[in-house]
């Protein structure tokens, strides 16, 4: 991240919706060092088939896959606080199980509703 005066890059926090979530998860991996990361909507997995008119929720990111789905890249952010806003997909209970196992400071919460939310609490 460029450095900008009055910034203090360890307090970022960097969210997205739906397929957004995915790029938003794939830009606090390749950066680090955020504070957080407040995930809605996200996909089960990259290889979410797309509707026949192209719409969906697939995401395009090519050859990903052959390194880790979207669960195994959310888990290599430890110790990112990651934050699903509404329901989180199921397959990103090994992501949880992976942050309960390195402990703090990582850490996951669930909010039905961002006021629900404070960073680092």
């Amino acid at each position: 991240m460029a450095h900008l005066p009055g910034v203090d890059a360890s307090q970022v926090v960097l969210a997205g919706r739906g397929q957004m979530a995915v790029v938003a998860l794939y830009a606090a991996l390749l950066h680090g060092g955020l504070q957080g990361l407040i995930l809605s909507d996200l996909p089960d997995s990259l290889s979410a088939p797309s509707s026949p008119d192209g719409t969906g929720i697939a995401s395009e990111i090519l050859f990903a896959l052959q390194h880790a789905d979207l669960p195994q890249a959310a888990g290599l952010l430890w110790p990112t606080e990651l934050v699903f806003y509404g329901p989180r997909p199921g397959t990103f209970g090994w992501t949880e199980d992976l942050y309960a196992r390195l402990g703090a400071p990582g850490a996951i919460r669930h909010v039905m509703n961002l006021d629900q939310w404070r960073p680092g609490i």
